[in-house]
C-alpha cells in the first residue's frame, strides 16, 4: 500500500511540474505577442507617414467594400 501512495504522489508532483511549465509557456507567448503589438504601434506612431497611409488605405477599403 505504501508503494501505491508513493507512485500516486510522484505522478501528482510530475503533473504539477508540467502544469507550471505549460503556464510559463503561455505567459511567455502572451507577453511576446503584447510586446510585438506594442512595438508595431510605436513604430507606426514614430513613422507617421506609414501610419497615415495605412489608415487611409484601410478607410478606402472600408468605404468601397
Amino acid at each position: 500500500m505504501y508503494e501505491d501512495e508513493y507512485y500516486y504522489e510522484a505522478r501528482k508532483k510530475e503533473n504539477a511540474k508540467l502544469d507550471a511549465e505549460l503556464a510559463g509557456t503561455f505567459a511567455t507567448v502572451i507577453g511576446g505577442l503584447i510586446g510585438a503589438v506594442l512595438s508595431c504601434l510605436l513604430f507606426l506612431l514614430r513613422r507617421f507617414d506609414v501610419l497615415s497611409s495605412g489608415l487611409a488605405s484601410l478607410l478606402f477599403y472600408m468605404l468601397t467594400y
